[in-house]
């Protein structure tokens, strides 16, 4: 009996080794025994899942041929799939060293400077500007870039022009508009043209916004500014329509996100006015010039009211008018524009 009872308990011991020795196969997919079957299977459902936008799945097998299968004849193309994989699944990090080697190795055909933009967006989203102007001037610059399509080249203007306003180079990128918008008749892509439209609107919310100067200013100066500036951000939202209305929904929040910033920044500007200028026949105390600024504070406040009651009349119109995403998205934008006007001061 107590033979038996060894038996039992080696038994389980076992088959807890080998649920074991599974589970550790299953979360380290680099170890273990190899054969060129398993290499095909994993390519094969590799570039399928990614053929299928399925980019989560297609990293698991891709990965798992780059780690398992260093010397694979897909070598070249799994290390780029793999790295537009993780620039869709939004892991720039990632991405990044397995484009710049696959560049690397097609130097400057087509294939590397359709790469080239995906490096480029890269390291736009991770806010290394810098870099992203010098991979789009890679592209811009090679001998072969007056047989490139009208789509990359705009598209890589577009980085350019990104990282530029990033940079607070607003004149370098509104040249970078000037050239998109040249071309843009020429450009078949509706995802490009919204994308476009989009740069066109964060510029000129930029140049409303320029209107305000930084130093000390009179009280007349100030109010003049804040009008000018309201009334260029009213003329903006009005040439923005288009946006919301949108094919693309990261274009649609997108607008709707920029709309709503610039008018943050319109209200803390009125509410955090400039020093006096030094035309007060005596200097100012510290409490009095705090008295002078939170008096002109009252006086620009009714400025951004109207500004933001402007925005919702127009706002208002347009959901009333259309029913479809668009009026959602309207709705959206003028609960935000509530909360700004009713949210405490700063």
């Amino acid at each position: 009996m107590w033979l038996w009872r060894l038996i039992q308990i080696q038994i389980l011991v076992l088959a807890g080794l080998l649920a074991t020795n599974s589970l550790a196969l299953a979360v380290d997919t680099s170890t273990g025994p190899t054969s060129q079957e398993e290499a095909q299977f994993i390519w094969t459902e590799g570039k399928k899942a990614y053929s299928d936008s399925r980019f989560q799945e297609a990293t698991q097998y891709l990965q798992r041929l780059l780690d398992r299968y260093p010397g694979d004849p897909h070598l070249g193309e799994t290390t780029e799939l793999l790295g537009i994989s993780y620039f869709r699944l939004n892991k720039p990090q990632k991405a990044i060293p397995l484009l710049q080697g696959t560049i690397s190795v097609h130097s400057q055909d087509l294939r590397s400077q359709n790469l080239r933009l995906v490096l480029g967006k890269s390291y736009l989203s991770l806010k290394k500007f810098d870099e992203a102007l010098l991979v789009i001037q890679e592209i811009q610059q090679t001998p072969k870039a007056s047989s490139l399509s009208v789509e990359l080249i705009s598209e890589s203007t577009l980085i350019k022009g990104q990282a530029l306003l990033a940079k607070n180079h607003f004149d370098r990128a509104r040249l970078a508009l000037l050239s998109l918008e040249s071309d843009r008749t020429k450009i078949k892509s509706p995802l490009l043209r919204e994308q476009i439209g989009l740069f066109k609107l964060q510029l000129e919310l930029e140049a409303c916004r320029l209107i305000s100067k930084s130093g000390t200013l009179s009280e007349l100066q100030v109010k003049d500014q804040v009008e000018k500036r309201t009334e260029c951000l009213i003329e903006t939202l009005s040439r923005s329509k288009s946006l919301f209305s949108a094919k693309n929904g990261d274009i649609q929040k997108s607008t709707s996100t920029e709309i709503g910033n610039a008018f943050r920044n319109l209200k803390l500007a009125c509410l955090n006015p400039p020093s006096p200028d030094g035309s007060h026949r005596k200097k100012r105390t510290r409490k009095e010039l705090e008295r002078y600024q939170a008096e002109l504070a009252f006086l620009l406040k009714p400025l951004y009211k109207r500004a933001v009651s402007q925005a919702q009349d127009l706002l208002q119109t347009w959901k009333a008018s259309s029913p479809t995403e668009e009026g959602k998205l309207a709705s959206s934008v003028v609960d935000a524009l509530n909360h700004l006007d009713t949210s405490s001061d700063e």
